[in-house]
């Protein structure tokens, strides 16, 4: 969906997939490329298929497919510069790294304030919206935020004026308040007229600040636009300011707007690879690469000295999402796996009695269990087989002594890909009963000792694309469980001990306890 929306949005397959690969992916394979190709692809073309439709000549379903797509930058008459200046546009990415680092830091108090007083909404079991106080506030906020962003943007350049005005009597640099995202960013890059630098400075500063709050709100907001008009005008700033104190400079400011809305969004978004080929792609030159690719390493690097991203922070930590960055913290080196793994593990016997199996089901929320053999892991089993076989099992003769065996053919047709819910037992029913999952666990699954490094298990998990990793000691008995969760927990617990005790006040229902750890959906098959 992610590399789908970039295709669409920008029409750069190739940089939509690296998008992708960069920051929403934790395991890759060919196959995965291949459907990250082929939804960039299917995007884009859809996308200029409808475009060209408005320029169609005639009433008929066909149109000239070009370069038509929602957000296009239009190309240079000339991407030339001296070599003097490289240093600069370095200089333009470190300030991008700068603001991006400045701009996570204000969202990042700004969400948890958010989660505080406006949490997210709950659901019903049937998943109706239960509505609550806390909803009407959200709702009055993204209420309240849309007048104070229109209202800011109307009087700024309005109150320029003493009389009436339209469009027309604006300046170039008045009209960026009233204009959208894509014209402001195209006006920015292009326009010839020399820009107001102290009306720039006001737009770029109230921009950056609106963005940062909308960033979170109850509604889609977007960041890749709202952060390359914010670094154009900063990087039009720079190059209004060189061409009046330089003017031996050859690089258009219309350049410096492109460089400066390079770095901004890489410095608070922390994409390289992929927005440097979007870049290059929506703007139809390649020539200007190693400029693109000098600025977005500066604006990275300097960013990352004031911590995570703004997708990182959101995704990892803050939603706590399961999704592994591609280097591990460096402390992972010297834990070790029994030191992060759940070690009050949910565990089913080969052959067990049917209450204890019940039990177990309604007392957790696990959808993975270990089997065990004398306490020795020989497979795993997902719940929905487990609530299959205990709804089933009387009616189809599943229990030990009757030595029948459904087939998995017949079960996952039944099952049709969802999880039945656990139906209470009988009165009549004999507890003690003996349930045999043998026929129906997979033994594909994969253990460590529990005294390996915490970086090797994270490896793991990378390079196989693992969900769960069964925990063993040296007799190759269970001992934990160690998920894609746990290991996220490890690095938040790592930046939070950087950062010191300034999260002391965090409710304690967010606080997760190692022992209280989930075990996650194991990947199952038949």
């Amino acid at each position: 969906g992610a590399t789908a929306g970039v295709a669409a949005a920008f029409g750069a397959p190739m940089g939509a997939c690296l998008f992708a690969i960069e920051e929403g992916t934790s395991h890759m394979n060919p196959s995965i490329l291949l459907k990250l190709f082929v939804a960039a692809a299917w995007a884009a073309g859809i996308t200029r298929y409808f475009l060209s439709l408005e320029k169609a000549e005639s009433k008929m379903w066909m149109g000239k497919m070009g370069t038509a797509v929602p957000v296009f930058l239009e190309r240079f008459d000339s991407m030339e510069y001296d070599v003097w200046e490289m240093p600069v546009f370095i200089f333009i990415g470190t300030l991008g790294g700068l603001v991006g680092g400045a701009f996570c830091y204000f969202n990042k108090h700004l969400t948890l304030l958010r989660q505080r007083w406006l949490p997210p909404p709950q659901y019903d079991k049937d998943g109706n919206l239960i509505i609550q106080r806390r909803d009407v506030l959200r709702f009055c906020e993204v209420l309240i935020v849309t007048s104070a962003i229109s209202s800011i943007n109307f009087w700024i350049p309005a109150s320029q004026h003493t009389g009436p005005c339209t469009m027309k009597d604006l300046s170039s640099t008045e009209q960026l308040f009233w204009m959208g995202g894509t014209q402001s960013l195209r006006s920015l890059l292009h326009t010839e007229n020399t820009f107001d630098t102290g009306m720039l400075w006001v737009f770029f500063s109230t921009h950056m600040a609106l963005t940062c709050w909308t960033y979170g709100l109850g509604v889609p907001s977007g960041l890749f636009v709202p952060s390359l008009v914010g670094g154009a005008a900063m990087g039009r700033l720079v190059g209004e300011f060189l061409h009046g104190w330089a003017p031996f400079a050859i690089a258009d400011p219309g350049i410096y707007a492109l460089i400066g809305a390079t770095a901004v969004l890489a410095g608070c978004a922390r994409i390289t690879i992929s927005l440097a080929m979007i870049l290059m792609e929506v703007t139809g030159n390649s020539q200007f690469s190693l400029p693109i690719f000098a600025v977005v390493m500066a604006a990275r690097w300097c960013g990352n000295l004031f911590g995570r991203g703004i997708y990182d922070m959101h995704i990892i930590e803050m939603k706590r999402v399961p999704l592994l960055e591609h280097v591990p913290e460096a402390d992972m080196l010297y834990s070790r796996a029994m030191d992060v793994m759940a070690r009050d593990v949910v565990s089913i016997d080969e052959i067990e009695m049917v209450s204890s199996v019940h039990a177990k089901l309604s007392a957790c929320s696990h959808n993975g269990f270990p089997v065990l053999r004398e306490g020795k892991p020989v497979g795993l089993i997902g719940r929905n087989i487990l609530h299959y076989l205990l709804n089933e099992g009387e009616r189809s003769g599943l229990y030990l002594g009757e030595k029948k065996v459904v087939r998995w053919e017949v079960m996952m047709r039944e099952l049709g890909g969802k999880q039945p819910e656990l139906k209470p037992l009988p009165d009549h029913f004999h507890r003690e009963m003996m349930l045999d999952v043998r026929p129906y666990m997979t033994k594909d699954y994969f253990s460590m000792n529990d005294e390996a490094t915490t970086y090797s298990c994270y490896q793991l998990f990378r390079q196989l694309g693992l969900r769960t990793l069964l925990m063993t000691n040296s007799d190759g008995r269970l001992t934990g469980v160690i998920t894609r969760k746990d290991l996220i927990l490890v690095e938040a617990e790592g930046m939070e001990e950087e950062e010191g005790d300034d999260d002391e006040d965090v409710e304690e229902s967010d606080q997760v306890s190692i022992d209280d750890r989930p075990v996650s959906n194991a990947s199952l098959r038949g």
